[in-house]
């Protein structure tokens, strides 16, 4: 899964961002790193193929200006020679950050046309491709491929245009391009606000002395800031600024997923307790997202999607506060080289 980070207050945005995306990048993340900031009314931004202090030593990522910004790191995917997110709208103004699963699914339709009215009303992809990394718009014609997070942010950009509000926009780009997912923008047309809206994935908020901070994990966060991280609320639009966070009226109406019960957490601190004193421990933290979706009766409801990303970082961070895990970096292998990737078992 991927992993995002953004702040809106008082201090220069981007160092701190790069932080928080610095303490979550081994979780899942470190391959493709980027960070958008609003100063003055103008968007700014930085990205590049690699990790936090890849970013950092090939752009001037930490000079970039303002007090509010969002940023992202996600695992191999997509171009490997080209960095994703943030995307960025045709005008320049709006960037755009997700994090989700696409598998094929009942919804994979409506995406496809999106992707195409998008393209039939003037918008110009940058990411195309032949090979796509899960499921993915397909356009008409070419039979190539969009990334689903560059169809977002084109859709949002194109809703605002027709008057939307960024909160009505998020909205709506979501119910049309429903999915496992969150999503997270900034924009020139409302350089005070972080607008974001989950359907199912991780993400959670601190208010603190006049600061808002938002992360994929309360992994993100300073120590004296993780205890107080909140959940946000799903399928509400989600207006983040300086004086506090804002659920709006906007919401989807799609199908909806099952809630993280007590019962829910229990079967799966047993499950996630046994797997790391077993003998395939250490365990690899992004290989929980899948075995906890394999878990088929932690389910309720036959729903599409389920928050099984959520329920993975959350586990972990109940276990970590019990002090009872061990924690090492170890690199991983995959098909064009190795990452490195956090490790985790539980204490002897």
């Amino acid at each position: 899964m991927c992993n995002i980070a953004g702040y809106a207050g008082n201090q220069q945005a981007a160092p701190l961002l790069l932080e928080m995306l610095r303490r979550q990048q081994y979780f899942d993340g470190a391959m493709s790193t980027g960070v958008a900031t609003i100063h003055e009314g103008k968007l700014y931004y930085r990205k590049a193929i690699g990790d936090v202090d890849t970013l950092i030593r090939e752009t001037d990522v930490l000079s970039l200006p303002g007090t509010i910004g969002i940023a992202h790191t996600r695992p191999a995917g997509g171009d490997p020679e080209k960095p994703f997110h943030p995307f960025i709208s045709m005008d320049g103004k709006t960037a755009l950050v997700t994090n989700g699963n696409t598998p094929r699914s009942k919804y994979s339709p409506m995406w496809d046309e999106a992707a195409n009215f998008l393209k039939d009303n003037g918008v110009k992809y940058l990411h195309e491709t032949e090979n796509p990394k899960g499921e993915s718009p397909m356009l008409a014609g070419t039979g190539n491929y969009i990334t689903p997070a560059e169809v977002r942010v084109h859709l949002v950009d194109y809703y605002m245009k027709q008057g939307k509000s960024p909160a009505e926009a998020m909205a709506l780009t979501s119910t049309r391009m429903y999915g496992d997912n969150v999503t997270v923008f900034i924009t020139e047309n409302d350089p005070d606000h972080i607008h974001l809206l989950r359907t199912t994935r991780a993400m959670t908020a601190v208010m603190e002395n006049g600061e808002s901070y938002i992360a994929t994990t309360r992994f993100a966060y300073p120590e004296d800031l993780a205890a107080k991280a909140f959940d946000l609320p799903l399928f509400h639009s989600v207006a983040v600024s300086q004086s506090g966070i804002t659920i709006s009226p906007y919401k989807i109406d799609v199908e909806p997923v099952s809630e993280l019960t007590p019962a829910i957490y229990r079967k799966g601190y047993e499950y996630l307790e046994a797997l790391l004193q077993s003998d395939e421990a250490p365990v690899i933290f992004d290989s929980l997202e899948g075995r906890l979706g394999d878990l088929a009766d932690l389910w309720p409801g036959g729903y599409t999607y389920s928050q099984k990303a959520r329920l993975a970082y959350d586990l972990v961070w109940q276990l970590h506060t019990e002090g009872r895990l061990n924690w090492e970096t170890v690199d991983q292998v995959v098909e064009d080289g190795s990452r490195k990737r956090y490790a985790i078992q539980i204490k002897k």
